[in-house]
């Protein structure tokens, strides 16, 4: 069909879409009940490539959506999946048309089922080209890309004064154009880069092979690496204005689709990890290859952020609990009185009676035992924590901190326990096991009063933070059965 002559802004924009003369409508005899339909709606081929493709009126009724406004919808997507092929939408309305009552509701929900059922099976585009308001808003953010041009409305509800670039900045369209133009340019490099659906290789696209003008090297920036690497002819990067640390980009390499998820040298965010994430479920739905351009300064809002909280606050805690754990006395009913500087000397005081040479082997393997367990969970967690370190680190001097602080942190530990436990234990109490600290300090918090209760709650829950931290050593095992083996990561964490 030869769409030059038709005067409709929704016919003019399919013209800018399909390859020339290529355009079959669907419908184009169709009418709402009061007169022409909103929508235009065919199929034909968009840079050689096979594609459905509706384009709303805006024209007639601000290109409000009626019952047979979707069934015109409902239509593409059903020969679209039957012949395993992408479907482009081109959206401007400003909502449904409220003269048709709940019927339009309904049809408006067929058209969400539609849109959910092919997720992931035949690529979506939407191209927002001006009003994109209510329901098709939702419809038009469900796509596989989201294509927007900077002026256009793109809102669910109040507040009007969402617009495209807004979305654009919290990434929920994929990319920002300047103009219709350049919009559906955009669209047109998507549907070639893309394959027709998930069972297709994407269609092989004609390059020229040129040696690139820069070779990566030490200074060379992320774009510089990208640059070198992809062909020049068609590149498309999604959500370039959101998370900035990170980029996803469409391309090709000797003319075959790959994806990229680039790391700037930045420090990650949970922004960039959703960007990413959006980006690898695109490719892993349509079989695209993915290279990764690894180059991370970490990780912004991480575990060591926290841990820089965490700890200091339980240190102090534990300090202040070990001096109050001094000042602790009870009465016993035969009159003899236990004070917490008692259970400071039974504390700092070897008890060397009885000691034989059975025993003394006896206590050696204990010690052995619990030093081989602390340098096999070092181990693991200086594995885990091992690519934090900065290069102008002094291991030697960190080495003897972390000495110097580990031992001191468990002389602490031991003040602010054992008098507590002598104190309503006695000698007694001191064998080891978890009554040492959720017996013995849950008395203590009991001694202080309500402020107890506040202390004793912090306490518990920084200590549950703390020891969560270790828990990443076991990170190193699980990853052992997923790289080597093959299994699926839940998988190897049941295994470990």
């Amino acid at each position: 069909m030869n769409l030059s002559n038709k005067e409709n802004i929704a016919y003019k924009r399919l013209a800018a879409l399909f390859d020339d003369g290529s355009f079959t409508e669907l419908d184009a005899y169709a009418k709402s009940v009061d007169g022409e339909v909103e929508v235009v709606s065919g199929f034909g081929y968009v840079n050689g490539a096979e594609c459905y493709a509706f384009a709303q009126n805006s024209e007639i009724n601000s290109g409000a959506v009626s019952v047979a406004h979707c069934a015109k919808i409902s239509k593409v997507y059903s020969l679209a999946t039957k012949t395993g092929c992408p479907v482009i939408g081109i959206y401007d309305s400003n909502g449904v048309k409220l003269t048709e009552g709940f019927e339009v509701l309904n049809a408006y929900g067929e058209l969400l089922k539609a849109s959910t059922k092919v997720s992931g099976v035949i690529p979506q585009i939407s191209v927002i080209a001006g009003s994109c308001l209510g329901t098709s808003a939702l419809m038009a953010n469900m796509a596989d890309a989201v294509i927007a041009v900077k002026d256009s409305d793109f809102y669910v509800t109040a507040p009007s004064d969402i617009t495209a670039e807004k979305s654009a900045n919290d990434g929920t369209v994929d990319i920002l154009a300047d103009n219709f133009d350049e919009a559906v340019n955009e669209a047109r490099k998507l549907a070639v880069l893309l394959p027709s659906n998930n069972l297709e290789s994407a269609p092989f696209v004609s390059f020229d092979f040129t040696v690139p003008s820069v070779f990566p090297n030490a200074t060379s920036t992320v774009d510089d690496i990208i640059n070198s690497v992809l062909d020049s002819d068609v590149k498309v990067e999604f959500k370039n204005n959101y998370a900035s640390n990170v980029s996803t980009v469409l391309s090709t390499i000797e003319g075959k689709t790959v994806g990229v998820v680039a790391f700037n040298g930045n420090k990650l965010c949970a922004k960039c990890a959703y960007k990413a994430e959006a980006f690898v479920k695109l490719c892993d739905a349509f079989n695209i290859p993915l290279i990764t351009v690894a180059d991370s300064n970490g990780v912004e809002k991480g575990i060591e952020r926290v841990s820089k909280f965490i700890m200091p606050v339980l240190l102090v805690m534990v300090v202040g609990i070990a001096i109050f754990s001094l000042t602790l006395k009870t009465t016993l009913d035969d009159g003899t009185v236990r004070t917490g500087l008692q259970g400071l000397k039974v504390y700092l005081t070897p008890d060397m009676s009885g000691i034989t040479v059975q025993k003394f082997l006896q206590v050696s393997l204990d010690a052995m035992s619990q030093l081989f367990f602390s340098l096999s969970v070092s181990m693991g967690i200086m594995i885990t924590y091992g690519s934090y370190v900065k290069k102008d680190v002094n291991l030697n001097k960190a080495v003897s901190q972390i000495e110097i602080m580990d031992t001191g942190v468990a002389f602490l530990a031991g003040m602010m326990i054992i008098p507590a436990v002598f104190v309503f234990s006695g000698l007694d109490g001191m064998s080891a096991g978890p009554g040492l600290m959720f017996v013995s300090l849950p008395n203590v918090f009991f001694r202080m009063g309500m402020a107890g209760r506040i202390v004793g709650l912090l306490f518990f829950l920084l200590a549950g933070f703390a020891a969560s931290a270790a828990m990443q050593s076991s990170d190193i095992p699980i990853e052992y059965p997923i790289s080597e083996v093959r299994v699926a990561r839940v998988n190897g964490e049941y295994i470990i």
